[in-house]
């Protein structure tokens, strides 16, 4: 899973030091200036964005002509469409709008499951899959998450509620071989851990570690009994002098460790640098150029430029190692059981265990 964790502005260019994406919140883009420059470095830089639509933020979707002005100016790799707390039916009209609506080549458009309860959630989650999308994240915050799992520590049981109901679709087989994942925040630290046999949760984003940090909240060997009370909305503008970086780093290293996620690390120190031609042996086109380069940014992976010049071409080209061109071009193959999930019945009471 690919982690990222939401920080003060002052953290901004720390934060590529721990986190492997960068998730961007659009209001803010037009807000301040520092964090828009920021995902303008990020993306010469070849980072990997996703982009939100701030809900969580704002309390409704931020503007849509906004965001689809900075979705097209940024081109983020994932963008999250808007939807509506709690509300399944505006949520699933919404992806309906959305799907027509075009955007960047290279940018997945990625839905929200939302609903007041389990059925709600259901039923969003296999609306989603019929209109094509494919990827779906899950809030952490869902209210009905408690009537899974009504334990004495509400935040508790929303983390556990949300992971009971994700392994009710494995159960059922809801999940197609093709859907990506992503998990939008949590209630608990310890959560995570207990995702790792769910081969199709590819991100999560997370600024628990680093609320818990400005709070002066060490991780202990299972993170934090409950959610900080600090919110990042109130501690955008906070100054660096006050922050523990010390702790900050220590939460970061102790989420990953609880929830044994190894930081991305590609160690391409022994790989040569060849470009596609090279590697190839015959020109690649500006099409498959574009799909390795994308491919490059999820995996966190800078390329180099080189200066050629020869009968047919003088100018750049781009470099990538050349173990990452062996996975890109012979991955390995991945024969599902079914294509499609098929709905069972529900239960007769309701519950997804």
């Amino acid at each position: 899973m690919k982690i990222s964790h939401e920080v003060p502005f002052c953290l901004l260019k720390k934060s590529r030091e721990f986190n492997d994406y960068d998730y961007c919140l659009p209001h803010l883009l037009d807000q301040n200036e520092e964090y828009k420059n920021f995902f303008y470095e990020s993306k010469k830089m070849g980072r990997y964005i996703v982009m939100d639509n701030s809900l969580h933020e704002l309390g409704e979707a931020y503007d849509t002509d906004r965001l689809l002005y900075w979705v097209n100016e940024l081109e983020p790799n994932e963008f999250i469409i808007p939807d509506v707390w709690e509300d399944y039916e505006s949520s699933v009209e919404n992806a309906i709008k959305w799907k027509d609506i075009e955007l960047p080549d290279y940018t997945t458009k990625v839905v929200v499951v939302q609903g007041k309860t389990l059925g709600d959630a259901e039923d969003c989650f296999y609306d989603y899959i019929g209109l094509g999308y494919e990827k779906i994240a899950f809030s952490y915050g869902a209210a009905w998450y408690n009537t899974i799992c009504p334990h004495p520590n509400k935040d508790l049981g929303k983390a556990i509620g949300r992971f009971n109901f994700i392994s009710s679709l494995y159960q059922n087989e809801w999940i197609p071989h093709y859907l990506r994942i992503h998990l939008l925040g949590t209630a608990s630290p310890i959560e995570f851990g207990m995702y790792s046999n769910m081969p199709n949760i590819e991100s999560i984003d997370t600024s628990n570690p680093i609320m818990a940090a400005i709070g002066e909240i060490p991780y202990h060997n299972l993170g934090l009994n409950s959610k900080p009370k600090a919110n990042m909305n109130e501690c955008q503008d906070i100054d660096i002098k006050s922050i523990n970086i010390d702790l900050v780093e220590y939460n970061v290293e102790q989420f990953r460790k609880i929830n044994n996620l190894n930081k991305i690390k590609v160690d391409m120190s022994e790989s040569k640098y060849v470009s596609l031609y090279e590697y190839l042996g015959h020109a690649a086109g500006g099409e498959l150029g574009q799909k390795v380069a994308y491919e490059a940014a999820k995996a966190g992976i800078q390329p180099e430029t080189r200066e050629v010049s020869n009968s047919s071409y003088t100018g750049i080209v781009y470099t990538y190692p050349e173990l990452f061109l062996e996975s890109y071009f012979n991955p390995p193959t991945y024969n599902p059981q079914k294509s499609e999930p098929q709905r069972p019945e529900p239960k007769d009471d309701g519950l997804p265990f």
